[in-house]
Order: structure tokens, then sequence, then C-alpha cells
């Protein structure tokens, strides 16, 4: 997934929609709301962070078992210091949004 991509499934599973049109106009009653300045989760831990801090530990723990998975090949406790993209690709793969 692009930066740009994981930054749209991060804020869509959050409350942002696209907006999706037909002939008639938009389609099922979807919120219109662009995701023009959302937030750069991938580029930032200080966005990122807060997203999985408010999950429940139940979903925390998928998410670092997630990052355990992504770092198991690098050194050893690579998963301590990861960065934004990985805390990202982490959090979409235990949610199931990672494409």
């Amino acid at each position: 997934m692009t930066p740009e991509q994981i930054n749209a499934a991060i804020a869509e599973f959050h409350g942002w929609y696209k907006v999706h049109w037909n002939e008639d106009g938009l389609q099922d009653g979807l919120i219109a709301c662009s995701l023009e300045g959302i937030p750069n989760y991938y580029g930032s831990l200080d966005a990122i962070v807060p997203v999985v801090r408010e999950m429940d530990d139940t979903a925390m723990a998928q998410v670092i078992v997630e990052l355990h998975r992504l770092s198991i090949e690098g050194q050893l406790f690579s998963c301590y210091v990861a960065t934004p993209a990985q805390w990202c690709e982490a959090y979409l793969k235990s949610k199931g949004l990672w494409k």
C-alpha cells in the first residue's frame, strides 16, 4: 500500500468517508467528507500512536503481535523502535484492512 492509501484506510476506519457519486448524486446516504486534512499516520508517530492507544487491550495486543511479525527478521528488539510506517502496517493488518 502507498502512504496515501495507508492514511486513507486508517482515516476511513475512524469515520472519514470517500464520496461515491452516481448519476443521481450521493450513493446510499454516505456522509460526504473530504480526505484532505487527515493526519499523516504513515509519517508520524504523533498521529498513529494515539490511534493504537485508544484501542482496548485485546485489540492493542493484536497490533503488537503484528508488529512483532513484521520485525521478526530484523534486529533484536526492533519492534520496540518501530517506525510510523511499521505501526500503520501492523494496525491495518490487525484490522484486516491491509491490501
